[in-house]
């Protein structure tokens, strides 16, 4: 009786056979070696990736729009995605968040942070976004989303996010909600998707909620502009009666 698992210290692919006496002993796969760790699991997956990084590059450079690879050179198709996380390049996280925000589906991501600190985030993708100060690239490039940990909308580096999971549909009343929106008020979500801001807590009443704050707000910057136009008229009125 064997089985095949990855070793739980140098993370290389094991068989573990068990002997007669009852005792399991691992072997390296498909031979009668017994096992000897070699690396680190993580030198050894870092080993592994340098080794195939430029093999990776050149499937990446050869691949069409409806497949994509991961970091280790696995191929899916896009229709296909495998119910489990995988960590793929930038180039090929673009492609998977073009087709989750077509098909309104949730992404489960691993992300990490500014300090270093890795998180599993639940997120509703919208958006691709490319901060217009750096050169054009993919390591600048965002997904900006509702944040279901932080109740808020964030973005997130692409280069950042090592593992990525397909989960199911987006809920539909966030849907609707969110297409009943003016492109005024979603171009000032993704604005201020960085930061805390007025649009954090997600409820029903969500749109109407802003809709009203922004029509108080450009009805007050109408009132101003008026006012502005009226004093400029006063000042003409003056000048002419001096002149006279």
């Amino acid at each position: 009786m064997s089985k095949i698992k990855n070793c739980d210290d140098c993370g290389l692919k094991i068989s573990i056979r068990q002997m007669p006496h009852g005792r399991w002993v691992a072997f390296d796969v498909n031979s009668n070696t017994p096992h000897k760790h070699r690396l680190s699991k993580k030198k050894a997956i870092k080993t592994a990736t340098k080794k195939n990084s430029k093999e990776i590059a050149r499937m990446n450079m050869s691949l069409d729009e409806v497949h994509i690879i991961d970091r280790f050179g696995n191929l899916y198709e896009l229709d296909n995605i495998p119910f489990k996380k995988l960590d793929l390049t930038p180039k090929n996280l673009k492609k998977t968040f073009i087709k989750l925000i077509s098909e309104k589906k949730i992404a489960q991501i691993s992300y990490i942070d500014r300090s270093g600190d890795r998180t599993n985030r639940e997120i509703y993708p919208l958006k691709l976004m490319e901060d217009s100060l750096q050169v054009s690239n993919l390591k600048s490039v965002k997904i900006a989303g509702f944040c279901k940990l932080r109740n808020d909308y964030r973005s997130f580096l692409l280069s950042s996010i090592d593992g990525i999971k397909v989960m199911s549909k987006i809920p539909d009343s966030f849907i609707s909600n969110y297409d009943s929106l003016e492109e005024l008020e979603k171009r000032k979500i993704f604005q201020n998707s960085n930061h805390d801001n007025k649009y954090t807590n997600f409820s029903d009443d969500y749109s109407s909620n802003i809709s009203n704050n922004v029509y108080t707000n450009n009805k007050k910057r109408a009132q101003e502009e008026n006012f502005s136009w009226l004093w400029w008229v006063v000042a003409f009125l003056v000048m002419l009666f001096m002149l006279i």
